[in-house]
């Protein structure tokens, strides 16, 4: 739950760096939440999917920061998002991509 804290906490952080543990960890609670949500609009059809449109559109910079700060842990510009857009192939290539091991930091190195 601190990784997902986390998240929520670098609103507006696309400059850092996010590891492998931290992003699935909160990838993971942001789906479980978004499926939560998900099943109760199933029971109660309008008001909770109204949330579930709130949740999924509050989200959506945060998830975008993390994803982009994980891509720069990678070692790649942020560009590489745009894989997505390709069907099925895209999300292979994007889901490997996040699995790859972090890029030790240039600035760290050098010192």
């Amino acid at each position: 739950m601190s990784e997902y804290r986390k998240m929520w906490g670098n609103y507006f952080d696309f400059l850092g760096r996010t590891c492998r543990r931290d992003y699935g960890w909160a990838v993971l609670v942001h789906l479980v939440i978004a499926l939560v949500v998900l099943a109760a609009c199933a029971f109660v059809w309008r008001g909770l999917s109204i949330a579930l449109l709130a949740y999924g559109l509050g989200s959506l910079l945060p998830f975008l920061a993390i994803n982009v700060r994980r891509l720069r842990d990678m070692g790649r510009s942020w560009t590489w998002m745009f894989i997505l857009l390709i069907p099925i192939i895209g999300l292979v290539v994007y889901i490997i991509f996040i699995i790859t091991p972090s890029v030790p930091d240039e600035g760290k190195a050098a010192a």
